[in-house]
C-alpha cells in the first residue's frame, strides 16, 4: 500500500509540472508574438522591380545583335589574317622562286662559254700583250692569227716562153694606151703581161672583157691574189668563261683596243 500511496504521488506531481510548463511556454510565445514587428507586403514591393515584357525583349534583341555583330568583327578579322597569311606567303614563295632563278643564272653564266677576238695588235705590242694573258693564266687560250692584205683581182696576158717575149709585149701593149702593163717576173705568173690589178672582181672582168675587144687578144685572163701577210696579227680566245672574258676585256683595253664577238660560221 505504501508502493502504491508513492507512485500516486509520482504521478500527480508529474501532472502537475507538465500542465505548469504549458503555461509558461504558451506565455512566452504570446510575448514573443508581441514584441514581433507587423510583416511587410513582400509581393507588392517586389513587383516594382519587374520590367516591362516588351523591355526584355527589346533587351533580348540587342544583346542578339551585339552578339551578331561581334561574331561578324570576328570573322572579318579572321578573314583579313587569312588574306595577309595568304600573302605573306605568296611574297615569300615568290621570293624564293626569285632566288632559285637567280641561282639558275648564275649556275648558267658559270657554265656559259664565249668566243671572242681582239686586234688588230702589231708586232711590237705583242710582247706586252702576251704578258698580260700570261699573268692571267689566259695566254694558252688564244690563237694568233694573221691579218692579210686585201685580195687582188689581176688582168693578164698568158705567159710568153721568154722573158724577151713578155717585154716585148708589154712595150706593145703600152703603145696601145694601157700604160700600166708590166711584165710579172715570179710565181706562177712568170713572164706573164700584167695589164692592170682591181679591189674589185666585177670590175676586173669588165676591165677584161674591154681588153680583149680593143687589143684583138684571146689570151686575156683575169686571176684572183690572195693579199699578202701585212704583219699585224688578231687574237682569238674560244670557249672562255664570262670572268676570263672580264680579264681579257682589261688586258686589250690597255692598248686601246675592245673585245668582239667571233663572227658565227
Amino acid at each position: 500500500m505504501k508502493k502504491i500511496a508513492i507512485l500516486l504521488a509520482l504521478v500527480c506531481g508529474g501532472l502537475y509540472g507538465w500542465g505548469e510548463y504549458q503555461t509558461l511556454m504558451s506565455e512566452q510565445n504570446s510575448l514573443s508574438v508581441e514584441k514581433a514587428s507587423p510583416p511587410k507586403e513582400v509581393f507588392p514591393q517586389s513587383m516594382k522591380n519587374i520590367a516591362i515584357l516588351s523591355k526584355v525583349q527589346k533587351q533580348i534583341d540587342e544583346e542578339k545583335a551585339a552578339q551578331k555583330v561581334a561574331e561578324e568583327a570576328k570573322r572579318l578579322e579572321e578573314e583579313k589574317l587569312a588574306k595577309q597569311k595568304a600573302l605573306e606567303e605568296k611574297k615569300k614563295a615568290e621570293a624564293e622562286a626569285l632566288e632559285k632563278q637567280k641561282q639558275l643564272e648564275k649556275q648558267k653564266a658559270e657554265l656559259e662559254r664565249f668566243c671572242v677576238k681582239a686586234g688588230q695588235f702589231t708586232s711590237k705590242q705583242l710582247p706586252a700583250v702576251n704578258q698580260g694573258l700570261k699573268a692571267a693564266n689566259l695566254l694558252e687560250k688564244v690563237q694568233v692569227k694573221p691579218i692579210f692584205g686585201q685580195d687582188r683581182f689581176v688582168v693578164f696576158i698568158i705567159p710568153t716562153t721568154t722573158l724577151k717575149g713578155a717585154q716585148a709585149l708589154a712595150k706593145q701593149v703600152k703603145a696601145k694606151g694601157y700604160t700600166k702593163a708590166q711584165v710579172i717576173t715570179s710565181g706562177p705568173l712568170t713572164n706573164a703581161t700584167r695589164l692592170n690589178v682591181f679591189d674589185n672582181e666585177a670590175t676586173a672582168m669588165s676591165y677584161m672583157e674591154k681588153a680583149k675587144q680593143n687589143l684583138k687578144m684571146k689570151s686575156i685572163r683575169m686571176t684572183r691574189l690572195m693579199g699578202e701577210p701585212t704583219g699585224n696579227v688578231v687574237l682569238v680566245f674560244e670557249n672562255v668563261t664570262k670572268k676570263e672574258k672580264g680579264q681579257l676585256q682589261k688586258i686589250v683595253q690597255k692598248h686601246k683596243k675592245q673585245l668582239q664577238e667571233c663572227p658565227i660560221e
